[in-house]
């Protein structure tokens, strides 16, 4: 199948929603990533399309989804980073009551308790009053532990 045949078959595949991702319309994996089937190889459609579009993917690299969209093919929102960028880049559990990654209530003073993991080790951030200055604390520890937390240097 030419490139072009290929590039065509992808352009079907694929819906534009009003955030400007392309989401996959066709088969996805469980972890819900488009795929698909081509002269005999399984893709993930991102890093089909990143091929395709962009470039090649080094050895050893991820391509990472900036929008946090698994489904979208949009190379736009598609970078190639490192598995440790990427796993920075996760949006991580907010299951601590707080809504913020890294923050839970501590419930002996009744406190919010920030703390950052990186590398497997957790890094004590302290204690707040204020959710939204426990906040800004996890933020500005990540920013300086990390090399891709994009939503974190967003804020």
């Amino acid at each position: 199948m030419t490139r072009s045949a290929v590039l065509e078959r992808l352009r079907r595949a694929y819906i534009v929603d009003e955030s400007g991702c392309w989401l996959w319309t066709r088969s996805v994996q469980t972890a819900g990533y488009g795929q698909i089937l081509v002269e005999g190889r399984r893709w993930l459609a991102h890093r089909l399309i990143y091929t395709l579009l962009v470039g090649e993917i080094p050895e050893g690299m991820v391509v990472d989804h900036v929008c946090r969209t698994r489904r979208c093919v949009n190379p736009a929102h598609l970078q190639v980073v490192t598995v440790k960028q990427n796993c920075e880049h996760r949006a991580g559990s907010t299951s601590g009551g707080s809504g913020v990654r890294g923050v839970t209530r501590d419930r002996r003073t009744g406190r919010w308790l920030a703390q950052v993991k990186h590398n497997r080790v957790s890094h004590f951030v302290g204690r707040f009053d204020r959710l939204e200055d426990a906040a800004l604390a996890v933020a500005s520890k990540r920013r300086e532990l990390f090399t891709n937390s994009l939503a974190d240097k967003a804020a």
